[in-house]
């Protein structure tokens, strides 16, 4: 089972487009097909925005976002127009993957996702789940760019790869 990402699904989008971090993972899911061409069994999984316990790292912003949220540190998201979102708690992951693993078919790339929603929907679940209901402020992106540059300075190499387009491990 190779685990890559459903944001290689790009339904025609032209690769320009892409950051260093989908260029990465459509390069593993090229070695994955030549192992296959040579005759491997493989499969591949591509989970959506995963969440659950775990590190607090990039790679798993949504379970930041909950930790701040519950701790009334989470003020301020971007103004998004109401984007839909996918999200997957790792548990469901790990239970997609094993399935892809023991029942998947040879070749076969497998989307492991959860429930569509906008983060509108993610905030009201997190203001019943907790029990705390916070005001979060929608930012225009240059607004959030500016707050978060003076705020947070641990966002500060995300904010950059967002503005230049090129992300690499860091974000």
């Amino acid at each position: 089972v190779h685990v890559s990402t459903n944001l290689v699904e790009i339904d025609g989008r032209q690769e320009r487009l892409l950051t260093r971090y989908q260029h990465t993972k459509l390069e593993g899911e090229q070695v994955v097909r030549e192992f296959e061409a040579g005759g491997g069994d493989a499969v591949i999984v591509r989970p959506s925005r995963v969440y659950g316990p775990g590190l607090l790292t990039t790679a798993n912003a949504v379970t930041r976002i909950v930790r701040l949220y519950r701790a009334g540190l989470f003020r301020t998201r971007l103004a998004d127009g109401d984007a839909r979102g996918n999200y997957v708690h790792v548990e469901d992951l790990v239970s997609g993957m094993m399935a892809a693993a023991t029942r998947g078919v040879a070749g076969d790339a497998y989307t492991l996702g959860g429930e569509n929603a906008t983060f509108r929907d993610v905030l009201a679940a997190l203001r019943a789940a907790t029990g705390r209901s916070r005001v979060v402020v929608a930012l225009r992106l240059q607004g959030a760019f500016a707050y978060y540059w003076v705020i947070d300075p641990n966002v500060k190499p995300i904010l950059e790869c967002i503005r230049s387009g090129g992300c690499d491990d860091r974000a």
